[in-house]
């Protein structure tokens, strides 16, 4: 049987609790993300002219989109290098970005300079923009990743886990 032994304090954990997979929108051409506190809004060009849906809803079927948005705010609607979000959890300071190359880029959330949480895009993609806040229903926080692909913009969708509260 061995035994660790060490002089000092432990060395520091590294991993974090995943970041959960809310929702994937496959890159198309047009691609708009607008977001108010609860809800979130995307729209796009469809078969039958501009078209708005809301992901994160129960029914989140296509339906003609407004012609105007106000009260609303543009996510990622430029792409920014080396996006980052502040924004308080429980109280305290945090701070989303992307750590890793474009062909494996991965969303990380720390607190207090403490990692909280972290999740991979799933693709390789440039990351354009991160907002973080209540984007449906359900209690907690979602990150909302804007990514370009070949020139197309994609969204994900990612909700911080209760853990890291």
């Amino acid at each position: 049987m061995g035994v660790a032994l060490w002089l000092g304090r432990p060395p520091a954990a590294r991993a974090a609790p995943p970041l959960v997979h809310a929702h994937d929108v496959v890159a198309q051409q047009g691609l708009e993300a607008w977001w108010r506190p609860g809800d979130l809004l995307l729209v796009a060009t469809g078969p039958s002219g501009r078209e708005a849906w809301r992901p994160l809803a129960d029914d989140p079927s296509p339906h003609p989109a407004p012609p105007a948005l106000p009260g609303w705010t543009r996510v990622g609607a430029a792409c920014a290098p080396a996006p980052t979000a502040a924004f308080t959890l429980a109280g305290k300071p945090a701070r989303a970005w992307i750590s890793g190359p474009p062909a494996a880029p991965e969303v990380r959330v720390e607190r207090d300079g403490v990692p909280v949480a972290a999740a991979t895009l799933g693709q390789p993609a440039s990351v354009c923009a991160l907002h973080v806040g209540e984007a449906d229903a359900v209690p907690g926080l979602e990150i909302v990743v804007t990514w370009t692909v070949g020139g197309l913009q994609g969204l994900t969708v990612l909700r911080v886990p209760e853990v890291a509260h």
